[in-house]
């Protein structure tokens, strides 16, 4: 079973500072009390259970006392999530969506320029845009910078230790306490309950897709992943990625 006894000593989680998106979600999902339970009466009769896999954003029952996914699984226990960016939320779409193609990588977008304008203000208006594109990736999971994809661990494994807290009979108090007193700038009760709050309630996102798109997160996979964008003026979907 996953260590919530040892949710004190952050040492026990170190490996994670080097784990995948996959693995990483892998550990927030074999911890949730649902899943164990549709794991245990699947494996006592598989027909007769009405939980499957796809219930939980996964391909293939996992026993959650497996803590790494066998090499055979990797890259294949999470379905694919279905993202949608919709034209309304993307600004100059004409300018970033090209023809099939002519975009080989999530991560690169094609800009137009008229030459006829101020290139002070179309540099500015193409960083603007730049800023907007990654965001969206971001959102989607396509893009994760290397800066952020540390922090996330961090931010990971502080989540992961809040729910063994909790699944050892831990209070709100008792984490703040041990979370401040691993603190390397000394104790920070207030800082570290306001933080208490923002990662209960990432949790709590995180559960929505059953951490899909965690599984998916650039460098989780090395196959590409697929973004579906519903145009505005068309009934249609069209995949660009």
């Amino acid at each position: 079973m996953p260590p919530s006894g040892k949710w004190r000593d952050v040492a026990s989680y170190e490996y994670l500072m080097h784990a995948d998106g996959e693995q990483i979600a892998w550990e927030f999902l074999r911890r949730k009390n649902n899943y164990k339970k549709a794991y245990a009466a699947y494996s006592l009769d598989d027909t007769k259970s009405e939980n499957k896999p796809y219930h939980f954003s996964l391909r293939k029952f996992l026993d959650p006392d497996i803590a790494k996914i066998p090499a055979g699984d990797k890259g294949q226990l999470f379905r694919t999530p279905a993202v949608k960016v919709y034209a309304a939320d993307i600004r100059a779409t004409k300018y970033t969506f090209m023809q099939k193609g002519e975009l080989h990588k999530p991560s690169q977008v094609l800009l137009r320029f008229d030459l006829s304008r101020s290139i002070p203000l179309q540099l500015k208006s193409a960083k603007d845009e730049l800023k907007t594109q990654l965001q969206l990736l971001k959102n989607a999971g396509v893009v994760v910078g290397v800066r952020q994809r540390l922090e996330d661990r961090h931010f990971y494994i502080r989540r992961l230790r809040i729910i063994d807290a909790k699944n050892a009979g831990a209070t709100d108090a008792d984490i703040i306490e041990q979370f401040s007193k691993d603190s390397p700038i000394g104790p920070t009760s207030r800082y570290e309950a306001s933080n208490l709050r923002s990662d209960k309630k990432a949790i709590n996102e995180m559960r929505k897709d059953g951490y899909r798109t965690l599984a998916h997160v650039k460098g989780a996979q090395r196959r590409k992943r697929a973004v579906t964008v519903q145009l505005a003026d068309h009934a249609s979907t069209k995949t660009i990625l």
